[in-house]
């Protein structure tokens, strides 16, 4: 675990939160990457140029140069791939002494993590691997993609518009480009594609492309009743295909909502598969594809847009897709809540409806147990989604299907040993314990974790889902400038351990786990 503090120091445990270790006192650290294909390395980067790294988990770092400091003119500092050696360091040159009449950002690449550095390009706005995710069909792993300025002079602080942000792809580390886009808003992956936005003057509208492969590229056909000029795209990123796009169709501040759009397993032609669907002031959609959960996505929609125009309010409706985005449906409230009693609502238009993750709390956990079906959400059972606040916590066992109240007031919570434990903490008002369910919530029992009341903040454990260790974060009322971590230990709450086996798959795709006994 690591763990960075305002200060710019990076704390590093290495048994789930028992004992800590500062990492290069010396060092002021502005944020740190774990490698997304390699589970044992991690890099620190600091403000000036060169950074740690591990590749044994944490056991020892070492120090790397870098051609520059970190960027601030790109998205990311480093770009990864397959290949866990291959690295792109994006860096700001001629951006020191106050002299920034020449500043910019430019790109190197190494094929040895970092040990030695080649030059990529110059004014760049970002470059990524043509091959940094697996599921994109490349099979040559030095292909790098930029977004490149055509003008390549003067500071990049103040890049006059008529300067083109140009996207290039090059074979070879760069040596043999090709131009994809000569006016790219910007590119990015999702899905398993590669989706390319590029402004078109004479539509006065943004163009979308899309590649498989990173070679070949294809313009995105979108339905004839979608119209074009001031819309928004935004893409809904997924592990799964087929591509989903949301276009804004309002066109009032803080009022935004639109049209949920799905592609065919290519990218290249659109289908409308919803209206109205929500869309918050920050770009993010009210929708969650369940992942592990083939087909199922939950998604807000706005139930009132022609009188929100007027009245400046939305009223927002929860909707559940079980077939890709065929058919929605409204999410059937339980019979009675957590007491037991019967809600105050009935009737066709009484449903239940849940806060999904885009526009939740940054402190709300998400995360679906995609083998048993498992998915916890803060909600309400009534005509439309009241405030996060005056929510309460619901479950479903069976992937949306049916839903039970199971705590009044909203949760935080987090599954541990491999879905069997369930550990929660009220997410809204000071608590000093935890509640925690080993049978998907059908029973319920309290443990205190400490003598005052913390705000807590999120609870976590291994990435996995397999340990019975987990960590509260929490503020103290009288100190909220100080986060305090607590551990809590269920490793004694059963005798036996839930081991997932992963590598045992049958041809439904049926994941098992036995019990082991633990060793004496």
């Amino acid at each position: 675990m690591l763990v960075r503090f305002y200060d710019g120091s990076i704390w590093q445990s290495r048994d789930e939160g028992s004992s800590w270790t500062q990492l290069e006192p010396q060092e002021h650290f502005v944020r740190f990457y774990r490698h997304p294909h390699s589970n044992s390395r991690a890099y620190l980067l600091t403000s000036d140029a060169h950074f740690y790294t591990t590749n044994n988990a944490g056991l020892s770092w070492n120090k790397m140069s870098t051609p520059a400091p970190p960027s601030t003119f790109t998205r990311e500092t480093l770009a990864f791939q397959v290949q866990s050696d291959y690295l792109i360091w994006m860096g700001d040159v001629d951006c020191k002494n106050g002299n920034w009449d020449n500043c910019h950002a430019e790109a190197w690449y190494s094929v040895d993590n970092g040990m030695n550095w080649n030059f990529v390009e110059r004014y760049v706005r970002g470059c990524i691997w043509s091959t940094s995710d697996v599921q994109i069909y490349s099979t040559d792993l030095s292909g790098i993609i930029c977004e490149s300025y055509s003008v390549k002079e003067g500071s990049q602080m103040r890049i006059s518009p008529k300067n083109k942000l140009e996207l290039v792809s090059g074979n070879s580390f760069y040596t043999r480009r090709q131009k994809l886009s000569n006016e790219t808003v910007g590119f990015a992956k999702f899905s398993g594609f590669l989706v390319v936005a590029e402004l078109r003057r004479s539509q006065e509208a943004l163009g979308l492309q899309v590649s498989r492969n990173t070679k070949h590229f294809y313009p995105v056909n979108f339905p004839s009743d979608v119209k074009f000029g001031s819309t928004t795209y935004t893409m809904i990123d997924s592990s799964s295909y087929p591509l989903m796009i949301h276009i804004q169709t309002s066109s009032y501040p803080f009022l935004e909502w639109g049209s949920l759009l799905k592609s065919d397993s290519q990218g290249r032609y659109l289908v409308t598969i919803a209206e109205n669907v929500n869309r918050d002031d920050g770009g993010f959609i009210d929708l969650e594809r369940m992942v592990g959960l083939d087909g199922t996505t939950l998604m807000n929609v706005v139930s009132n847009p022609r009188e929100a125009i007027l009245t400046g309010k939305k009223s927002l409706q929860s909707k559940i897709s079980q077939d890709d985005g065929s058919t929605w449906k409204h999410l059937r409230p339980p019979q009675l809540d957590s007491l037991g009693r019967h809600y105050s609502c009935s009737g066709a238009s009484c449903n239940l409806h849940l806060h999904l993750r885009k526009i939740q709390k940054k402190s709300e956990k998400i995360r679906v147990l995609a083998t048993q079906g498992v998915i916890v959400r803060t909600g309400n059972v009534g005509q439309e989604l009241s405030d996060y606040a005056t929510g309460d916590t619901f479950l479903s066992r069976d992937g949306g299907f049916t839903w039970e109240e199971i705590h009044k007031q909203p949760h935080i919570w987090e599954f541990g040993d491999s879905g069997s434990l369930l550990v929660m903490a009220h997410d809204g008002e000071p608590t000093n314990h935890v509640v925690f369910s080993t049978n998907e919530g059908l029973t319920w029992e309290k443990y205190q974790f400490a003598e005052e009341e913390l705000r807590v903040q999120d609870i976590i454990t291994n990435p996995s889902g397999t340990s019975r260790r987990f960590i509260v974060l929490g503020k103290h009322p009288s100190q909220p400038g100080r986060t305090f971590v607590i551990k809590i230990d269920f490793s004694s709450l059963t005798t036996r351990e839930c081991i997932s086996v992963s590598s045992v798959k049958t041809t439904l795709d049926i994941e098992f786990c036995y019990y082991r006994q633990p060793q004496s």
